[in-house]
């Protein structure tokens, strides 16, 4: 849908209202977007915590972790561009303090400052993370309702080679995706529609 024109979407643009027409044209330019993400990174040989983090450009930039090769990150929850960095930080911040009221949180070594590590499965997190992000920022995340499943959505990036290898599972032949925010959810929203985030050619989400 993110390459397709708004005509495509929605048909001859004389007949559409407007402020539809701006729905799908932003919606577009936030699907194009690989910047501004709050993720869940892992070391699959300590797979009872996970590292939480931000990322104000591209989510790359946050794929490796010096001293430690076996890190990565598991999933990453896209921030719609626009949002300001402090306020992405600001997010990253609130979620730290939610995570601290139920998990450990690991102090750095040299200084025992707070770390952005906590002793939460890192398969968890994602969970967690989601949740929060869902409940107290919702609307500065790329995210849509699927009445369909009756379910919200953040769109977000998945390490499938990684969260296999977490879970115990083989991992042969799988590589990894491209740094862009896609429905991740299972299952994911119908092919067929052709409304953003949509649910299928009837579907509701957008009214």
């Amino acid at each position: 849908m993110k390459d397709d024109s708004v005509e495509d979407i929605l048909g001859p643009i004389d007949s559409q209202d407007y402020k539809m027409v701006a729905v799908v044209e932003e919606w577009q330019r936030q699907d194009k977007s690989v910047e501004n993400w709050i993720y869940i990174g892992a070391d699959p040989d300590t797979p009872w915590r996970a590292k939480v983090g931000l990322t104000t450009g591209n989510l790359g930039t946050r794929a490796g972790c010096h001293g430690n090769p076996e890190y990565d990150i598991l999933h990453a929850f896209k921030i719609k561009e626009g949002v300001p960095p402090e306020k992405v930080k600001e997010i990253e911040t609130q979620i730290h303090e939610s995570l601290e009221g139920e998990y450990h949180r690991y102090p750095h070594r040299r200084s025992d400052k707070p770390s952005e590590w906590f002793k939460v499965p890192a398969i968890d997190a994602v969970q967690v993370v989601g949740n929060i992000l869902l409940e107290k920022h919702s609307w500065q995340t790329h995210w849509f309702h699927c009445h369909d499943r009756g379910e919200d959505v953040i769109n977000s990036w998945k390490n499938e080679k990684l969260s296999k290898e977490l879970s115990g599972e083989n991992t042969e032949g799988l590589t990894r995706a491209p740094y862009k925010a896609t429905d991740n959810n299972n299952p994911t929203v119908s092919a067929e529609c052709f409304m953003p985030g949509g649910c299928g050619r009837d579907c509701e989400c957008w009214d």
